[in-house]
């Protein structure tokens, strides 16, 4: 029986810093460790974000913030809220620094921040949103794009990617 490391993200108590081994086969780095905030949403290295897309098996949000980003700061609680119902529906969420990896955040296109991303299993991109959200719209969007469940377009969120859109990752 196999336990894949970030399968632990959901069993840590909140705001912890914990310590996992990963060896990721196609590349030349070994996950060490990731920072949890409140359950919900993991801060991740762009190494362990790479890794997260290549093996995601579900529905994930990406947040791309930047420390003194002020929408960045206002989104954060507002997912960390939005990922309490939705981790109960098999969402998963991480977040990462786009002044620390900046690489990361060219080879993810993000333009504005905070930048929120859509993905599907194997890392496959079903939307980009910008801007900040509260809990409810978060919610609603999420529901929207990972369980087809309609709901109202707002005007921030007029900046979809099409899912055809090759992202350099």
């Amino acid at each position: 029986m196999q336990i894949h490391a970030l399968c632990l993200l959901a069993f840590l108590p909140l705001a912890s810093t914990f310590t996992f081994v990963k060896h990721h086969p196609q590349a030349s780095f070994t996950i060490t460790s990731a920072t949890v905030l409140n359950n919900n949403v993991a801060d991740v290295t762009d190494a362990e974000l790479e890794v997260v897309l290549e093996t995601c098996d579900g529905p994930v949000m990406i947040d791309a913030y930047a420390t003194w980003c002020g929408p960045c700061q206002i989104l954060k609680p507002e997912l960390e809220k939005a990922m309490e119902s939705l981790g109960k529906r098999g969402v998963k969420a991480y977040s990462f620094d786009t002044d620390k990896y900046e690489e990361m955040a060219g080879r993810l296109r993000v333009m504005g921040l905070p930048t929120l991303y859509f993905f599907k299993e194997n890392g496959v991109l079903l939307r980009r949103m910008e801007g900040a959200y509260n809990e409810a719209e978060l919610i609603e969007a999420s529901n929207e794009i990972f369980f087809g469940e309609e709901r109202e377009v707002c005007e921030k969120d007029k900046d979809k990617v099409d899912a055809t859109d090759e992202l350099a990752i």
